[in-house]
C-alpha cells in the first residue's frame, strides 16, 4: 500500500505547488502526490510552527519532514542549524528543492527515523508525527528521539486527542517531563524534556 511514509511512493508523480500564508509572508512550496500534507499547511503543523520556541544557531531536526514545510518555515523566522529527515524518497527530493528555492541552508537526509543519524544530537526535534505507522512504532520513534537530544534539549510533538495525545503524554511521562504548550481545536503541542 502507498502511504506518505512509504520509502518509494508508487503513485504516479503529479508535480504541483502550493502557497502558505504565515508570519505576514507568503511562501511557495513544490509538492507532489504520495507525500504528507501535499497541498497545504495542515492545522497541526501550523500550530507547531507558530508556537515552538527556538533560538538562533540551535541545532534543530525536522523529523518526518515531508516536503520540508515545518523546518523551512521555522528557518524563515530563526537562523537555526536545520536538519530534515524523511523515509520517503519523493519527499526528500522535494524538500531539497524547496530549501534551495528559498535560499536556505539545511541538511536533508533520507532516513527511516534515526537510522541514518547514528549518534547525532540536537537542541530541538520537531515533529507532526506519522500516527498511521501504529502506536507501538510511533512510541518507539519518539522515545528514540529523546536519546538524540542534548541534555537540555526538547522534543516538540503536535497531536490530536482523538489520535491519542493523552496516552502519549502518559507514556512519555514515565521517563520525561512533558509540558502542554498550547491546546487548540483538540490538538496539543507537547514539549518533552530529557528527564522528569
Amino acid at each position: 500500500m502507498n502511504h506518505y511514509f512509504s520509502e518509494k511512493p508508487n503513485s504516479v508523480s503529479e508535480p504541483k505547488t502550493f502557497k502558505v500564508h504565515i508570519f505576514n509572508q507568503t511562501f511557495t512550496f513544490k509538492s507532489d502526490v504520495g507525500v504528507f500534507s501535499k497541498d497545504h499547511l495542515d492545522f497541526a503543523s501550523r500550530l507547531l510552527v507558530e508556537n515552538v520556541q527556538l533560538k538562533p544557531d540551535q541545532e534543530v531536526l525536522d523529523l518526518g519532514c515531508g516536503v520540508g514545510v515545518i523546518g523551512l518555515l521555522l528557518k524563515s523566522q530563526v537562523d537555526i542549524k536545520l536538519t530534515m529527515v524523511d523515509v520517503n524518497e519523493r519527499a526528500i527530493e522535494l524538500a531539497n528543492r524547496n530549501f534551495q528555492s528559498l535560499n536556505f541552508k539545511a541538511k536533508v537526509i533520507k532516513s527511516d527515523g534515526f537510522s541514518a543519524l547514528k549518534k547525532t544530537k540536537f537542541d530541538h526535534i520537531v515533529t507532526n508525527p506519522p500516527i498511521r505507522i501504529g502506536k507501538k512504532s510511533l512510541y518507539e520513534m519518539l522515545e528514540t528521539a529523546t536519546h538524540h537530544l542534548h541534555e537540555d534539549g526538547a522534543l516538540w510533538v503536535v497531536m490530536h486527542k482523538k489520535h491519542g495525545a493523552e496516552s502519549l503524554i502518559h507514556f512519555m511521562e514515565q521517563n520525561h517531563k512533558v509540558e502542554t504548550v498550547i491546546r487548540k481545536k483538540g490538538f496539543k503541542l507537547l514539549k518533552i524534556l530529557n528527564s522528569n
